[in-house]
């Protein structure tokens, strides 16, 4: 990237933040806005390789990518936040959504509600639904595994194969059209045991 801007205030970006307005002044309370601008500049350089940019955060002047992609518009983007404001920047130009499993509980049935408001905040800001995959990730528990501190208190899916590939359809029937799998614990015989349940998945 040639020129790359330097921010022009402190704080954190990129994270989402359901409870961002209102809130009182300060870098926390204006975290998604600073996002929203970088979000501007890093998805119109993918996809159309440059951009002339003034913002309240972030300066852009004159920016051009180099060397380009290969893909004609850039390459895809995925989001992944449960946060409205962060839906309607994000949902006019990513291609898929993603959520963690601690939003979803670690549930198919904690799909739906998630799902509706992907839906109803997609409508809103005129994008078709259909157009947005929808990925979550999935907590699997293999032999050894004694859960994850970053994931909440949520019951991991487990059991024989044949278990877990009736798991994992059951996201599919939410309308999931791909899945992250997150092997607890994290080790090569951990996602050989898991792979055990492909073959019940993919017969259907």
């Amino acid at each position: 990237m040639h020129g790359v801007p330097e921010p022009r205030a402190s704080g954190q970006e990129g994270r989402d933040d359901r409870r961002d307005e209102p809130r009182p002044p300060g870098p926390r309370a204006r975290r998604v806005s600073r996002f929203e601008e970088a979000f501007t500049i890093i998805r119109t350089l993918l996809a159309e390789g440059e951009i002339d940019f003034a913002g309240r955060f972030y300066t852009a002047r004159d920016l051009e990518l180099l060397p380009r992609g290969p893909r004609p518009g850039g390459p895809p983007l995925m989001v992944g936040t449960t946060g409205e404001r962060m839906l309607r920047i994000t949902l006019p130009y990513v291609t898929s959504w993603n959520a963690w499993y601690r939003h979803t509980r670690n549930r198919p049935e904690g799909v739906r509600p998630l799902r509706e408001m992907v839906d109803r905040v997609g409508g809103e800001v005129g994008r078709d639904p259909a157009d947005v995959e929808r990925t979550v990730a999935v907590l699997v528990h293999a032999t050894g595994g004694r859960g994850r501190e970053t994931g909440g208190n949520v019951e991991p899916l487990g059991g024989s194969p044949e278990q877990i590939a009736e798991g994992l359809r059951a996201y599919a029937d939410e309308g999931i059209g791909h899945v992250q799998l997150v092997i607890d614990p994290i080790a090569v015989a951990s996602i050989e045991e898991v792979a055990r349940a492909l073959p019940f998945l993919d017969a259907g």
